[in-house]
């Protein structure tokens, strides 16, 4: 039976604009070139939405740091 690599992921430390206090947040890097995409992401502290720009798709989080 085969098994499936789990994906490659890295970690990015976003800072909240509205409450200042740091996320962490996995993505799986976009393969070719450089490619970010604004994201929604929702802080894990203050529960407010804000745009960040992400370098693939997020797989996990965010996580309060």
């Amino acid at each position: 039976m085969a098994t499936i690599p789990p994906q490659e992921h890295i970690l990015l430390d976003l800072t909240c604009p509205h409450c200042k206090r740091m996320n962490l947040l996995a993505v799986v890097p976009a393969s070719g070139a450089s490619s970010y995409v604004e994201r929604a992401v929702e802080c894990a502290h203050c529960k407010k939405v804000w745009e960040a720009s992400v370098p693939g798709t997020v797989v996990a989080g965010p996580f309060p740091k």
